[in-house]
């Protein structure tokens, strides 16, 4: 609980130095995710369900049962760092204090991202918005961490100067998180890069800045290449090479699991279905359905129940970029550099995760799209609210 208690005051520096709803957020941030973890102690109290799931129990097991200079060789060395630190160094509790060890790293997660999308106030509701992505913070998994540190990158990066550098240093820590995310999010800094300096270019103006930011982009990428190549995409390849050609059952770990159901003759077929797997699924009415026969056997009626909240408005979400598609797409022309980078990077997912057991996937790995959804409609929003304001000033006139 040290731990924790020490994140927390240092998150609450940080956010609540933000005059522009910054204490307000992290009060309401902290008061929610109270409400949140009191009642799945009550599920736990019942008897319903174990106070701990079975990726949670995999890093408890790991941290309790290997050397400490172990764990550093494991892919997801840092939330085995962490869960060492809570169980043998910390006041554990058995386990439950990581269950809260998150909700900091959910603050920060929410501030940086009101930071790199012009301190808009409505960025503090996305825990409103998309419930489910606070509800993951109080579970002891490293999806949240990953979504920090990915955003960190972004955000440091777009520093002028050699204080982009610093991006460095979350990179190194996505790493030891997902190794293949600090792949693929040193690739699309790389991309951003030369697509900046094509398109000066193209327009016959390529400025110093534009070739330094490239020049840095490309030592930016070629580092994560060298470095991370060989231990991320040995399993990767792998990997996407069963999705193409394997039409029966997968010898990959992770293919195996999956059902023929999922599988035809036909890979784009299986691509494209799995695509809208991805981004589709759970519906809102399964989600229903579920929670009133009583909620998962293993997460429990109150994880349904947010996960019906936060599929319905993650669909409302999408009804509305579709009736303003248009704005949509002039937004996402406007993008800064940050902003480009963590949209692309989240984006990726999408891809990613529809090869990765053919969109099959748990609700936490498709975070990632639905947070592009909520920033892309906040930022729609805020395009066709200042449209009409300047409209109705002009008519007033």
């Amino acid at each position: 609980m040290v731990l924790f208690l020490f994140l927390t005051l240092i998150a609450g520096l940080i956010v609540c130095r933000e005059k522009n709803g910054g204490a307000e957020f992290y009060v309401g941030l902290y008061a929610l995710a109270g409400i949140f973890l009191s009642l799945a102690g009550l599920e736990i109290i019942s008897g319903s369900i174990d106070p701990l799931k079975s990726d949670e129990l995999f890093y408890i097991e790991t941290a309790t049962s290997t050397e400490l200079s172990e764990l550093f060789d494991k892919k997801r060395a840092l939330w085995h760092g962490v869960n060492y630190w809570v169980l043998n160094v910390d006041i554990g509790l058995n386990g439950l204090a990581l269950k809260v060890v998150n909700i900091p790293f959910y603050a920060l997660l929410i501030y940086c991202l009101f930071r790199i999308f012009d301190r808009r106030k409505i960025v503090w509701l996305l825990p409103i918005f998309l419930p489910y992505s606070l509800w993951v913070s109080t579970f002891n998994l490293r999806d949240v961490p990953i979504l920090l540190t990915t955003t960190l990158v972004a955000f440091l990066y777009a520093k002028p100067g050699a204080q982009k550098y610093y991006a460095i240093v979350p990179l190194i820590l996505l790493f030891m998180l997902r190794p293949f995310a600090a792949f693929v999010l040193g690739a699309i800094v790389g991309a951003v890069e030369l697509m900046r300096l094509l398109r000066g270019v193209f327009k016959g103006i390529v400025s110093k800045r534009a070739v330094v930011g490239m020049a840095a982009g490309s030592v930016f990428a070629g580092l994560v290449i060298i470095v991370f190549w060989e231990p991320i995409l040995e399993v990767s390849i792998s990997y996407y090479r069963q999705f193409i050609f394997t039409t029966g059952e997968g010898r990959v770990k992770h293919l195996d699991r999956i059902a023929s159901a999922y599988k035809s003759q036909n890979i784009l077929k299986d691509l494209v279905v799995s695509m809208v797997r991805y981004a589709a699924t759970p519906i809102p009415t399964s989600m229903l359905e579920r929670a009133m026969s009583g909620g998962s056997e293993m997460w429990g009626l109150v994880d349904d129940v947010v996960r019906l909240v936060h599929q319905t408005v993650y669909y409302g979400m999408i009804i509305y970029l579709v009736a303003h598609w248009q704005t949509a797409i002039s937004v996402l022309r406007a993008l800064r550099k940050e902003q480009t980078i963590l949209v692309l990077t989240f984006l990726a997912y999408w891809p990613i995760y529809s090869f990765h057991l053919y969109g099959v996937t748990h609700q936490r790995s498709k975070l990632p799209l639905q947070i592009v959804v909520f920033l892309i409609v906040m930022l729609v929003w805020g395009r066709r609210s200042s449209t009409q304001s300047y409209k109705a000033v002009i008519e007033g006139r």
